[in-house]
């Protein structure tokens, strides 16, 4: 179990404010089922050594033919991968830290230096609507690395990349937590090497974040992956976070016909079109809204859909495994900084 000093600093994760603390030059490596890992090290807010690889991938680049497709497994590396930087966002509206790309499918993962074996894991999904949103900077964990636990923070497809759909098995949707499912079976043949516990895994997150682990938490796909789940402001529900079919698939043939796609051909001839379409035009025809409102998010799947997540409607599937739910005291005052749709458009 979680102890209430972890819990407390669950809550903290997503605001805290890194400061200027002591880094080791010289990084552990990691032998892993894919290959070997060079890592960092630093020191936490009190003072204790943990480690850190930061940038790992676990997934290949959903880009060209794996564009709005399920995710494929990472393929393994010769030689050490260097884990010792920053990951580039998923693809979104440009403002705020950071550089942005398609091929954003990595994760990092944090442990105390001398931290006990088999700890427990926290997976951090990230917030952000669907539609923006990162791990953050690779020091965030200086907090949670006081405790004797293995962190985890991905990075999934967010907005029309993660969520377009045409409504059938050729493009059903969701890639965005199929990533999310893909990183949680990274954690259950990877975690080990970290000394993390897999049968003891709680997902974590903040608004879209915690929408999505209440998402983990119930999807027929991560049963076995998924242990508990902590949910800040954020749930599973017909309002913003599943949408149903038609209401992601008309956005999608609309952003499809923008960008030059010949919409009355087949589905198969729409997907390869917007699959060759450059990444900002594609971001372009989403909307001027794309920043922050659920064109683009969660919606049920046909039946026949490969790797499905939700063929019907999820948020009335009991959950069975503990769960925490809370709100955020204020948290629309974010709203407040981004642009507005007339500012995105104008950049566009």
């Amino acid at each position: 179990a979680l102890s209430g000093t972890i819990m407390f600093k669950i809550f903290l994760l997503a605001s805290l404010t890194v400061g200027a603390l002591s880094v080791n030059s010289s990084g552990p490596i990691i032998d892993t089922p894919l290959g070997q890992v060079l890592g960092w090290e630093r020191l936490s807010r009190d003072g204790r050594w943990y480690q850190a690889w930061t940038g790992i991938p676990y997934a290949q680049p959903p880009v060209g033919k794996l564009r709005f497709v399920a995710p494929k497994p990472a393929q393994k590396w010769s030689g050490i991968l260097n884990a010792t930087g920053e990951s580039p966002k998923c693809f979104q509206p440009s403002f705020g830290r950071g550089t942005r790309s398609e091929d954003c499918l990595y994760l990092s993962v944090y442990r105390p230096k001398n931290g006990m074996i088999k700890m427990p894991v926290l997976l951090r999904v990230h917030g952000g609507a669907f539609q923006a949103g990162e791990m953050g900077p690779r020091e965030n964990a200086d907090f949670l690395m006081d405790e004797d636990v293995v962190l985890v923070q991905i990075q999934y497809r967010l907005n029309g990349f993660g969520f377009m759909s045409l409504g059938d098995k050729i493009m059903p949707g969701n890639f965005g937590i199929k990533d999310q499912v893909m990183a949680l079976k990274w954690v259950q043949k990877n975690i080990a090497a970290f000394g993390g516990d897999a049968n003891s895994v709680t997902v974590i997150g903040e608004s879209a974040g915690a929408a999505s682990t209440h998402f983990l938490l119930k999807t027929p796909a991560a049963d076995g992956l998924v242990h508990r789940a902590v949910s800040d402001s954020g749930t599973v529900n017909r309002m913003w976070s599943l949408l149903s079919s038609d209401i992601v698939r008309n956005a999608t043939l609309v952003a499809a016909e923008k960008v030059g796609c010949n919409i009355r051909k087949s589905n198969q001839e729409i997907l390869q079109c917007i699959q060759q379409v450059a990444a900002p035009k594609l971001l372009a025809a989403m909307g001027p809204t794309a920043a922050w409102q659920q064109t683009f998010a969660p919606c049920i799947e046909p039946k026949d859909a490969k790797d499905a997540v939700a063929t019907e409607d999820i948020s009335m599937r009991p959950v069975n495994k503990p769960w925490i739910t809370s709100n955020a005291n204020g948290e629309y005052t974010l709203f407040k900084q981004l642009p507005t749709p007339q500012e995105i458009a104008e950049y566009h």
